[in-house]
């Protein structure tokens, strides 16, 4: 099954978002899908790295397949709103995902 796009409509038909909010040198990133708000931390990074971004283990999703889908969806929205162009690598073994230029 292929991770869902941000446009695209999931579970209850409604699209999932993604909120970001800045506190210092960091803050925190809410994916929310359904009335449940799954929180990653992000802080700003060195290059190549623009922001790293830790997120919740395994035990925090009902699957590896969905686990895998909530962080592509994070990491794509993540590069739409902060940084147009960019690209992004996630690292499910750490639970990261690093934005890069």
């Amino acid at each position: 099954m292929p991770a869902p796009r941000m446009n695209a409509v999931c579970c209850s038909g409604v699209a999932p978002k993604v909120e970001i909010t800045s506190e210092g040198r960091g803050g925190s990133i809410f994916h929310v899908e359904d009335g449940q708000h799954t929180r990653f931390d992000w802080e700003f990074a060195m290059p190549p790295a623009i922001a790293l971004v830790f997120g919740p283990g395994p035990a925090a999703f009902e699957s590896a397949e969905r686990r895998a889908q909530v962080y592509d969806t994070v990491a794509r929205e993540l590069v739409r709103q902060k940084s147009p162009g960019g690209s992004f690598s996630v690292d499910l073994a750490n639970s990261r995902i690093d934005i890069l230029r």
